[in-house]
């Protein structure tokens, strides 16, 4: 058996249940501690969008524990949350995290675009319908802490 089918056979996507929750955020913690592009406040980010409803049209933050990276995970994740996306009628996607990992699934880096008060070296963009982007784009309030000015 591949390592792909492999680990196909062990993961199965589905939506999150409340009984998910701190699982989720654990995973999340551990994901992004020592990252670069982290600010750490990825648990509480994902605890705002869930709050607010917009988890469901939110590609990040992405996580898969340590010690299941590098097996196919987040980039089944990434191919399945983009389907979602764009059958929710997204004009395109704009995460900010690893460039060499989004790169793979075609992004492009978009400092231009990027959002007040995020590194635009990590400023992603895919397009999903659309042909050309314009202006700075902005994301929802929940990615900002509350005494976060995303103005």
């Amino acid at each position: 058996m591949s390592r792909d089918e492999s680990t196909s056979a062990r993961v199965v996507v589905r939506d999150e249940g409340s009984e998910d929750h701190a699982d989720i955020h654990e995973v999340t913690r551990l994901a992004f501690i020592g990252q670069p592009y982290s600010d750490g406040d990825e648990p509480e980010l994902i605890d705002r969008l869930r709050a607010e409803g917009a988890l469901k049209l939110s590609l990040v933050p992405l996580s898969v524990i340590p010690s299941r990276q590098g097996q196919g995970i987040g980039s089944r994740l990434i191919e399945l949350g983009l389907g979602r996306i764009k059958a929710m009628g997204a004009m395109g996607c704009i995460p900010t995290g690893n460039p060499d990992y989004y790169s793979r699934f075609g992004f492009v880096l978009a400092p231009e675009h990027c959002p007040k008060n995020e590194p635009p070296e990590y400023c992603m963009l895919k397009l999903l319908q659309s042909e050309k982007p314009e202006g700075r784009f902005s994301f929802r309030q929940p990615f900002y802490s509350q005494d976060t000015d995303n103005g």
